[in-house]
């Protein structure tokens, strides 16, 4: 799983607990990616207090804001799960594997 996180310091606990809990319910092997991208709140420290609790999660941070699908890419590359295509960006379904997308929208929507 890829998290780009940019301005989200206040939502990260929340976030990280939602997907950890969907994600052990699914499979014991599961990887969390966080790539703080320059992200000016505290969602980088909060990101590594949390990765130094959990193995299965990695943070990456950007020098500077590269844009969420910079930040996607990045977390892409680091992504050591077969959910990932060795070549790059082929989706896992032809392999018979799930891939899912999501993207911010304001509540109410």
């Amino acid at each position: 799983m890829v998290v780009a996180c940019y301005r989200d310091g206040g939502s990260v606990h929340e976030m990280y607990g939602r997907l950890t809990a969907i994600l052990r319910s699914i499979t014991p092997s599961y990887e969390i990616i966080y790539v703080n991208d320059n992200s000016p709140d505290d969602a980088g420290e909060l990101l590594g207090q949390l990765a130094g609790r959990d193995p299965r999660l990695t943070v990456i941070t950007h020098s500077r804001n590269f844009g969420s699908q910079m930040a996607f890419t990045s977390g892409m590359q680091q992504a050591v799960g077969d959910g990932r295509d060795p070549d790059g960006w082929r989706s896992a379904r032809s392999s018979g594997g799930h891939s899912i997308t999501g993207s911010r929208m304001a509540q109410g929507l």
